[in-house]
């Protein structure tokens, strides 16, 4: 975790951050249809995972959680995007190994 994750979650806005941590990591299956997209990608899952914030609000534990729920979901490729990180180099390397499982 960073030395600014580290600060936030010893302070007293630890829980604060946790219930909005919590609060948006729900995963939801929405189907999209593509209906000239072919038989080739019928039935194609994907797994959007987005803004991780490894490190500041996702810690080692919580990020291995959700690769379970990643996992569980059996998608055919996941796709990661948004802020997966903040600006630590110590960041990248949770993310590397939490991710691994993927």
């Amino acid at each position: 975790m960073s030395r600014i994750g580290r600060r936030v979650y010893s302070s007293g806005m630890r829980e604060r951050f946790r219930a909005h941590v919590d609060a948006g990591r729900e995963p939801s299956d929405v189907p999209i249809r593509l209906p000239d997209a072919g038989a080739a990608l019928a039935g194609l899952r994907l797994a959007l995972v987005s803004d991780l914030h490894v490190g500041y609000f996702l810690d080692p534990e919580d990020l291995a959680a959700v690769v379970e729920r990643v996992v569980a979901a059996r998608p055919d490729a996941v796709l990661l995007c948004g802020d997966l990180v903040n600006q630590f180099s110590e960041e990248c390397e949770l993310l590397a190994r939490g991710l691994a499982k993927l």
